[in-house]
């Protein structure tokens, strides 16, 4: 037995290719087995000695849940590994892996004090490192291990922080895991690939006892131990690689980036409100999700997408040149400041958070320089920055997807001529447009028109005067088009993303009473958007629209499906629960207004009325002298 276990080991050492990805498939189907046979016997043990999490202040659940579910992710990691992985290879980094576990479990146990958690991780880290794994900077050993360290750290309590919503942590650590894997495989690290699928499967079996509603939480025993796990793997898969520098931190960022956005942006927001960022809370990005109105499963399964497509870039990030790769975390990092600023600026604490508790942190003194510094300006600043790394990185990624494979010499060398020319002519043209003035939050189809002709007129001045001076052969055209057509995308997204989030959640909202609306021409679209735009205020969810108009049926209004006439509201107020009929009386005679409201009361349907009048302001108290 145990010279076929040998025998076992090494040969998924030594795999290659489909080989490996074999014993992948094999190590993630034994551990999701293991794990899904063993968590309820975790269930039964943990409810018998009292290991239950009861609902508090600070926390999401509403009902006691049992704890140490971890316990199955260990168990069924650790039996998968130590059957297919060479475990003498990496001694070290398994025992720092248990020391995770172990400091874990004492910590929902008795509860660790923060500082004895620090340097649990500390030494698990060092271990690491002892082991010869770390990230190569090119800036010395010192710097390196620093790095590593801090790396180890920061992941490891990412991890733990986003174990805050059912399903949520089980689900993106399997998702990154399977991204490893694939870098594994891509390095023809067969036991890194293995031990990467053997999370996945661990987290994926776990994830049928975790997903809303919880039957049980993997509690510090198994965020802290997944976490590690994660970092360490990413260390040395990038090391397989032979990535270094800021090649390897961009593609181990993207591979766990979801958990890197939710601690940023609790310890950005918390520093701005003066809140510890070691204080426990419902101010993670889920939660905020929830508050701007998603379900929980919708507020999970969002970040579930977020995290596969943080995971997809990563091996995309690998595979390409460096100057592909700052395009890349151009427009990968414009989307994630978006998201963040958006969900970010929700208001999800009392009152009473928001007053302040002594001096202010330094991560808050930093956020309000600019400010400080440009006054006024600030806005119109930051918006230069971002369109000079837009139209840039756009007129990169046109070079790249152009001619797909690496440039030539000649192409490099035209390229970094003709960047800084593209961006100089475009900035101004921008100017001129007024980009820099508007108030896109409430920006229209007028305004994405400004957007196309500006970057028309930019690129084409840029094309000319690169004709003119290098010869218009020398200048691809398609090049041209395709750089038009990025910076186009990224202008627009950059403007009219914080509108397009916020409108995709409010009409994804599951808050407020469920109303149908009559119309579904431009009056029903007008009512659509003022009652999106009312948002909470209004306490109305539009879950259907009706028409009576022929042909109505089947379509789709701000992405509000049309039920038909007045004849579907029973079936609405059956299946939807629709309480109220919005109608819009701009557009409704009185004799069609009278035939609504009585077929709502007939079907015992309360009726609104929605309109929107422009009169002449009168002063309250009828005096002439403000008439005249």
């Amino acid at each position: 037995m145990l010279r076929l276990l040998e025998t076992l080991r090494s040969s998924v050492a030594d795999a290659s290719g489909l080989t490996i990805l074999l014993f992948a498939g094999v190590a993630a189907t034994a551990a999701f087995g293991f794990v899904a046979g063993a968590t309820p016997l975790v269930i039964r043990l943990a409810r018998a000695r009292g290991w239950v999490a009861n609902p508090a202040a600070d926390r999401w659940h509403t009902t006691p849940t049992a704890l140490m579910g971890g316990i199955a992710i260990f168990v069924a990691f650790g039996v998968t590994v130590l059957l297919m992985v060479p475990v003498g290879e990496y001694l070290l980094i398994f025992a720092a892996a248990l020391l995770m576990f172990v400091a874990g479990f004492a910590d929902d146990r008795v509860g660790l004090k923060p500082v004895l958690k620090l340097l649990v991780q500390f030494v698990a880290a060092g271990l690491l490192v002892a082991a010869g794994w770390r990230l190569e900077t090119g800036l010395g050993e010192v710097f390196s291990v620093g790095l590593t360290v801090f790396w180890v750290l920061g992941i490891t309590n990412a991890v733990n922080l986003v174990d805050n919503m059912d399903g949520l942590s089980s689900g993106i650590a399997g998702i990154a895991a399977v991204s490893l894997a694939a870098m594994a495989m891509i390095a023809g690290a067969g036991a890194l690939a293995v031990t990467a699928a053997a999370v996945t499967g661990a987290a994926g079996g776990f994830l049928l006892y975790n997903f809303k509603p919880a039957k049980v939480f993997m509690g510090d025993c198994g965020s802290l131990f997944l976490g590690f796990v994660l970092a360490s793997l990413a260390v040395m898969i990038q090391a397989e690689l032979g990535m270094r520098g800021l090649n390897a931190i961009g593609m181990m960022v993207l591979v766990l980036g979801v958990p890197i956005m939710d601690t940023t942006l609790v310890t950005v927001v918390r520093s701005l409100h003066n809140r510890p960022v070691s204080q426990g809370g419902r101010d993670h990005t889920s939660h905020r999700l929830v508050h701007a109105g998603l379900s929980e499963k919708q507020a999970v399964l969002l970040l579930y997408a977020l995290a596969a497509v943080f995971a997809v870039l990563a091996p995309v990030f690998y595979a390409s040149d460096i100057r592909l790769r700052v395009s890349l975390t151009i427009f990968t990092f414009l989307g994630a400041v978006i998201f963040a600023v958006q969900i970010g600026t929700l208001e999800v604490y009392e009152k009473s958070e928001h007053e302040p508790g002594g001096r202010r942190s330094w991560v808050a003194a930093a956020l309000t320089f600019p400010r400080l510094l440009l006054g006024p300006a600030w806005k119109p600043a930051l918006a230069i920055v971002a369109d000079v790394l837009i139209v840039g990185g756009g007129f990169v990624l046109a070079h790249h997807l152009r001619f797909e494979s690496a440039l030539t010499a000649s192409q490099e060398r035209f390229l970094l001529v003709s960047l800084p020319v593209v961006v100089g002519v475009s900035i101004p043209v921008f100017a001129v447009f007024g980009f820099y003035r508007a108030v896109w939050r409430h920006a229209g189809s007028y305004d994405v028109a400004r957007v196309v002709v500006a970057v028309s007129l930019a690129i084409s001045g840029a094309f000319v005067g690169l004709g003119l001076v290098h010869g218009f052969g020398s200048v691809s055209r398609g090049v041209i088009v395709i750089a038009w057509m990025a910076i186009v995308l990224g202008v627009i997204f950059s403007r009219f993303g914080f509108r397009g989030l916020r409108s995709w959640l409010t009409a994804a909202s599951v808050l407020g009473s469920p109303v149908v609306v009559y119309g579904a021409g431009e009056e029903g679209a007008s009512t659509l958007r003022i009652l999106r735009d009312e948002g909470k205020a209004s306490n109305l969810r539009p879950v259907a629209v009706v028409d009576d108009a022929p042909g109505s049926r089947g379509r789709s209004l701000h992405g509000v499906p049309v039920m038909g006439g007045l004849d579907a509201l029973p079936g609405l107020i059956r299946d939807a629960g629709v309480t109220e009929l919005v109608l819009p009386t701009n557009h409704v005679g009185p004799e069609e207004r009278d035939r609504i409201i009585r077929a709502c009361r007939d079907v015992g349907l309360s009726c609104r009325t929605l309109s929107v009048d422009i009169r002449l302001a009168e002063p309250s108290d009828g005096s002439q002298e403000l008439r005249d």
